[in-house]
């Protein structure tokens, strides 16, 4: 039929063959590819989980690497030579220009007269600006390595990771469970952190959607055809707020940095929540 429709439409018979055994071939292979997928591959039955991604931000900024210490100091001084003069400032100058003048038509000028008012201001100011004292960078936690504390690795984010049984092996992974059927999987994620963490640690999802996505399956393979073959996880990620909380569920904890993540994390694991972490920007760039 399909021959005979192009042959009618002036379609060079060549041609039409060419395109008809194409097609077949296109098929064959189709069926071919259809035939060896086994039945059971489509009724595979897998576990749908939450896990959430807990992420401490940075408390401060960290330290400007040479090549952006020249930027910031370059930039500082174009802003100081291109700026306008502020209230105070002109201020100044029109009391330095009085006490200039003053000095020059009077013999004698009176204790009182022989100080410029802003100036006592700047120079309470500046005296205050040096007996400042920035709180140091590195904490005890920091001395300590102490990956349990919060209070560690100021400038950078940190995540929480726990280490739990999973089948056979203790492994690192972030908190996470089988969804219900009557939670969604954000629902499922609150849960988590309650059952998990408890009452006492507070954070905040960031959104409906998961961030990230990871399956394995199970080493053992089920005994039945209804029992589930792996686990497919949703990852949502979540702001620290405040709060602590005390092991109970899982054998330990860490709040990790992006380095300690590549050595706790199995790689396949790490590769799949690396995606969709937000990079820590590297510290040794070459000027």
């Amino acid at each position: 039929m399909f021959k005979v429709s192009c042959v009618q439409r002036g379609i060079p018979l060549k041609f039409v063959n060419l395109v008809a055994c194409s097609i077949s071939k296109s098929y064959s292979s189709l069926a071919q590819h259809s035939s060896k997928d086994p039945e059971n591959r489509i009724s595979e039955k897998w576990d749908v989980m939450s896990a959430v991604c807990i992420e401490r931000n940075p408390i401060v900024s960290r330290e400007l690497n040479e090549m952006e210490t020249k930027v910031a100091s370059l930039l500082e001084r174009l802003e100081l030579e291109n700026s306008k003069k502020c209230n105070f400032e002109l201020k100044y100058q029109k009391e330095k220009a009085e006490f200039d003048k003053l000095k020059k038509t009077s013999t004698q000028v009176e204790d009182e007269e022989a100080t410029i008012p802003s100036q006592d201001f700047i120079d309470k100011n500046t005296a205050e600006l040096n007996n400042l004292q920035a709180a140091p960078r590195t904490t005890e936690a920091d001395k300590n390595k102490d990956v349990k504390s919060l209070d560690r690795c100021l400038d950078s984010r940190l995540l929480l990771v726990i280490k739990k049984k999973l089948g056979n092996k203790s492994l690192w992974h972030l908190p996470q469970d089988v969804n219900r059927e009557d939670e969604t999987l954000r629902q499922t994620a609150e849960r988590i952190v309650k059952e998990t963490f408890g009452d006492g640690l507070n954070v905040k999802l960031r959104g409906n959607a998961p961030a990230g996505y990871y399956q394995y399956k199970y080493k053992q393979a089920p005994e039945e055809t209804d029992q589930p073959v792996g686990a497919k996880v949703f990852f949502y990620k979540a702001k620290y707020l405040n709060g602590g909380f005390e092991p109970k569920n899982f054998e330990d904890f860490q709040w990790a940095t992006r380095e300690e993540l590549k050595t706790l994390l199995i790689p396949p694991y790490y590769k799949d929540v690396s995606l969709f972490l937000i990079d820590e920007e590297s510290r040794n760039i070459d000027s």
